[in-house]
């Protein structure tokens, strides 16, 4: 009777104590399920599966758990909704279960008082059968929105078990809500009132984690269940569809677990044959690395390897500072794709990263490390075309653990791997019976120069040291370019079993070396080289390893294409429409709207040693950098020396024609060449492949012929302005007069030369540009342009402080502006540049003389038709010792950029220095300048009317004015008051015989105004 009694009284205390049922044990915070209390609105569905739930019956409540900070204040209307469905997962993001299958069981506030498990209890149960799965959908309608760290927990599935739309303005309506998200979770959830008739165990976790084992627990939530079964699988593999394993207890210890994998583990109650609980899982774990046994290979297909680490600062000696991170990237090696290596960009001054590798056990000697190694140019297969700097390596490291680092090999400056690829083999035997790590160690110093390259390993092996050299390469094959003798041939062979790398030999006679002798490919399967037109090539290609070259290796041979080839330029896009027109000598070649043209079938006559017309109409909108090139030995490229003939730039105008001519050298080969003309919007140096974006190119036959005369010379041209009449001449200095009668033209004006010397033209007005040619005489293709000439401008006479224009400060800006110029300022010499405001020379100056009230006002404004971006500094000193103040560039609030600058505390009758420049000096116009004060502002007396002498004075300064004068003021130069005298009257006397000879200031006030001048007492 007693034994019935306790049987009874657990099974009453586990029905009333667990009428609920948890499901799920994540703590993922970064979905929107139930629904997101930082946005202003939430729908959201999730399916829960009968084998979850296994139980039927009246759910009276549900629960969340709420990991959240605050209370919810913002999101206090939500709408609950359960339904019954068969589904499994939703389809798609538009896949919502139907609102008429759904069952409203709460609408009303979510009672939140902190963090942990939030329960509603629904006013009427909702009565579950069971048998199939739940849908739970939650409305959230509060306009407003809470914290975004207010989140809950959720737990991972293998399919779409939730759906949800989120919106800070737009409300769903669960009758025809919106596409929303899918997602591989649901939130955890306890159902209120339900009992399982086999509990499931609560609270999964582990401990003791290994290389290969883990001990994992749970909790019975009744306390009279003991039988259990578990599953562990690979992670992913989802909740079990069979039985698991038995165990008769509340944990279980695993062992034999393979090292460094990723595992889930799940475990039900098993109450009878008939009778388990839901599966309680996934768990997840990661076994720990473990020391690698050898031979091993790591072929970087997935980036971190396993049980590789990145690592970052730190020394050999203490090992790296902190371990998870660097940059070190997943690539392609030597940037050919995107994966299956590892890669660095030698880039970033002071950098120190770190690759390590597992522990490796050496058992014996005879292992040997081998990997691959390649260096590019940063983002191209090409080897680096920046210099890899002095004070850059990668060492390959080794150590025992993670400190005491011993370097094997070092790349640097004088030990660059190809960028192809070149095989590394670092013998280990030092290292037998050890447990070692080896690392990649990139270092770069505090130097800062152009290298940009990235570094790629792959194929990190440790073996055993091959016993022998290996075989010769079988199926090698010489594969020339089909169309074009100088274009790339390809060179390929099969893998040999034991090979490190392949050695090439390669010439044009048998066993010839004369194009590679024996050179290191490194551990490629290919090689592509640029040969000769119609030419019989001989090759050899040896693999090697550690015991040696293979021997004996066939020689293989190919002959290339008997034609020749220009390289493709043709740009994918251009501006406009392109170029419409090339004019060479006098004919003319209509052009499409194309980015690529062939004008070849035309020759056109150029003759050496003269000037040649090239006239190129652009319609594109920008400016287009112009290159002309021709092939003067018809090799097929434009590469050699003195084939560029011309650079330049067109004009932004569409359409502008821009004049390319050009001087045929007179050592050029007569006859037939290729001539090309490559333009782009941006190609800052010549390419004559160029096929990038925004460009044209054009290729023309020319025909280089003997001239029919000889031109005249001439040497320099020397512009010579005349600033008072504001007009220039152009002296030109003829030094041949060639074979005609030549005569200086410029297009109006012609004056006969009949001997070599100076002559000159003009004058000219200022900014009137002149072209300039010396015509022959008789034959005009012997014409020469001498070029275009303009002078715009003097400099300012204020161009420089010593000759600063002096400005009289008035009330407001209005009293004494004065109008200046920058057209044709230039940087002052001697002064120091005030570094602020971008100047970059262009400045005049200005000086004034500060009141009696020891402040001043700087300001520019705009002049009709001028500058509308000026910068000023005002300086103290003297020139050339001259002591910055302020400045400033934007502070006026008379419109555009202009500077305003306020000094106080000065002393009265200082000399105040004022700088002015357009900013960035790319402007060029009038501005105006005022100084200014309040101080003055009075209605100012007629200068004209008053009278101070003499000056300098010895005794008794006499002053005069038409108007009483009220009171005058001695200053000196440190500004200590000398004299006061009150005077009423036109004239006033001031004895300055007891002051100290020197520079004083004189201040007068006379109806409120003041005057101040300087006096110099002898």
């Amino acid at each position: 009777m007693k034994k019935i009694t306790l049987c009874l009284f657990l099974l009453l205390f586990y029905v009333v104590g667990f009428s609920q049922i948890p499901i799920g044990n994540g703590t993922n915070e970064a979905q929107a399920l139930p629904f997101d209390p930082f946005y202003g609105y939430t729908y959201s569905q999730s399916i829960y599966t009968s084998a979850e739930i296994n139980a039927s019956g009246d759910i009276t409540g549900i629960s969340w758990y709420f990991s959240g900070t605050t209370l919810l204040p913002n999101s206090q209307n939500i709408t609950i909704y359960l339904g019954h469905s068969t589904r499994t997962a939703f389809a798609s993001t538009s896949d919502w279960e139907a609102l008429a299958s759904l069952t409203q069981v709460y609408t009303g506030a979510i009672p939140v008082t902190g963090p942990g498990w939030v329960t509603v209890t629904f006013p009427t149960p909702f009565t579950y059968n069971g048998t199939d799965n739940l849908i739970v959908a939650v409305d959230e309608n509060m306009a407003s929105y809470d914290s975004s760290s207010d989140d809950f927990y959720n737990t991972s599935s293998t399919t779409g078990r939730s759906i949800y739309y989120r919106n800070d303005t737009t409300n769903p309506d669960p009758a025809s809500p919106p596409t929303g998200n899918l997602v591989s979770f649901y939130p955890n959830v306890i159902f209120e009132g339900i009992t399982q008739a086999c509990p499931q165990p609560t609270n999964l976790v582990s401990s003791n984690l290994t290389s290969n084992s883990i001990d994992i627990a749970w909790t019975d939530p009744t306390g009279v269940q003991f039988d259990y079964e578990y599953v562990v699988q690979a992670q992913g593999t989802g909740m079990p569809t069979g039985s698991g394993t038995a165990v008769g207890d509340l944990m279980v210890s695993l062992n034999s677990l393979t090292p460094n994998t990723s595992y889930e583990f799940w475990v039900r109650a098993y109450c009878s044959v008939s009778d388990q609980s839901a599966w309680l899982g996934p768990l997840f774990f990661t076994t720990e690395c473990s020391t690698y046994t050898v031979p091993s290979l790591e072929n970087f297909s997935t980036y971190v390897p396993g049980c590789w680490q990145e690592a970052d600062n730190g020394d050999l000696v203490a090992g790296p500072a902190t371990f998870g991170s660097s940059t070190w990237v997943a690539d392609g090696f030597g940037n050919v794709g995107s994966t299956g290596a590892a890669r660095y960009n030698i880039y970033t001054t002071g950098a120190n990263d770190w690759l390590l590798s597992p522990l490796y056990d050496i058992p014996a000697v005879g292992y040997e490390l081998k990997f691959d190694a390649a260096a590019t140019q940063y983002g191209s297969t090409s080897a680096p075309t920046t210099p890899w700097e002095a004070d850059d390596y990668v060492e390959v490291l080794v150590s025992t653990g993670t400190t005491n680092w011993t370097v094997l090999y070092t790349y640097n400056n004088t030990n660059v791997p190809s960028n192809v690829g070149s095989a590394n083999v670092i013998d280990l035997d030092a290292y037998s019976g050890q447990t070692v790590r080896f690392a990649f160690r990139v270092v770069e110093g505090a130097a800062n120069g152009s290298a940009d390259i990235d570094f790629s390993i792959d194929n990190f092996e440790i073996r055993l040291t091959p016993a022998t050299a290996p075989d010769c390469a079988t199926n090698v094959i010489g594969t020339p370019d089909a169309s074009c003798g100088n274009f790339d041939n390809v060179l390929s062979w099969d893998a040999v079993s034991g090979a490190d790398g392949y050695r090439i030999t390669l010439g044009t006679t048998p066993g010839g070396n004369e194009v590679l002798d024996n050179v290191d490919l490194g551990s490629v399967l290919s090689y592509s080289f640029a040969g000769a037109i119609n030419t019989m090539y001989y090759f050899t290609i040896t693999p090697y390893n550690g015991s040696g070259n293979a021997s004996g290796c066939a020689e293989a041979t190919f002959t290339t294409n008997a034609n020749g080839c220009y390289c493709v330029s043709n740009p994918s896009s251009n501006d406009g429409l392109g170029i419409t027109n090339v004019q060479l000598v006098s004919t003319n070649f209509p052009t499409t709207d194309v980015t690529y043209f062939d004008h070849t079938a035309t020759s056109v006559d150029m003759p050496q040693g003269l000037n040649n017309n090239v006239q190129i109409t652009f319609a594109t909108g920008y400016t287009y950098t112009t290159y002309i090139l021709i092939d003067f030995n018809d090799d097929f490229d434009f590469n050699d020396a003195g084939e560029l003939v011309f650079t330049g730039e067109s004009l932004s105008d569409d359409p502008t024609t821009y004049n390319a001519s050009f001087v045929m050298p007179g050592a050029a080969p007569l006859g037939s060449h290729r001539m090309r003309i490559v333009t782009a919007d941006y190609l800052p140096t010549v390419d004559p492949c160029y096929s990038d974006t925004y460009g044209v190119t054009l290729d023309f036959t020319i025909n280089i012929v003997a001239p029919s005369c000889s031109p005249p010379t001439f040497g320099t041209v020397t512009v010579v302005e005349n600033c008072n009449a504001s007009e220039y001449v152009v002296n030109v200095d003829i030094t041949g007069l060639g074979s005609g009668s030549p005569s200086l033209t410029d297009g109006v004006t012609t004056l006969p030369v009949s001997a070599t010397g100076v002559v000159q033209v003009g004058p000219y007005a200022f900014g009137s540009p002149v072209t300039l040619t010396i015509l022959h005489g008789s034959d005009n293709i012997c014409d020469v342009n001498v070029g275009t000439y303009n002078f715009v401008a003097c400099p300012p006479a204020n161009d420089d402080c010593a000759n600063a224009e002096v400005l009289t400060p008035g009330g407001v800006f209005a009293d004494n502006a004065v109008v200046g110029t920058n057209v044709a300022a230039t940087a002052s010499s001697g002064e120091t540049a005030p570094g602020c405001a971008s100047y970059l020379g262009g400045d005049v100056w200005y000086q004034v003389t500060v009141p009696a009230s020891g402040s001043l006002t700087f300001e520019n404004n705009t002049q009709t038709g001028g500058i509308t971006d000026s910068a000023a500094a005002v300086y103290s000193g003297t020139c050339g010792a001259l002591v910055l103040l302020g400045c400033n560039d934007s502070s006026s609030t008379a419109g555009d950029d202009h500077p305003l600058i306020t000094v106080s505390g000065r002393t009265p009758g200082e000399t105040l220095y004022y700088r002015v420049w357009e900013y960035s000096n790319d402007n060029f116009g009038e501005f105006q300048v005022s100084v200014y004060d309040a101080s003055l502002s009075a209605t100012a007396f007629e200068l004209t009317n008053f009278m101070a002498y003499p000056n300098p004075v010895k005794d008794i300064l006499n002053l005069e004015y038409t108007s009483n004068m009220t009171s005058v003021t001695v200053f000196n130069m440190i500004g200590q008051q000398v004299i006061n005298q009150k005077v009423n009257a036109t004239t006033a006397k001031i004895n300055m015989t007891e002051l100290n000879s020197g520079t004083y200031v004189v201040q007068v006030v006379i109806d409120g105004t003041t005057q101040v001048l300087k006096v110099v007492k002898e």
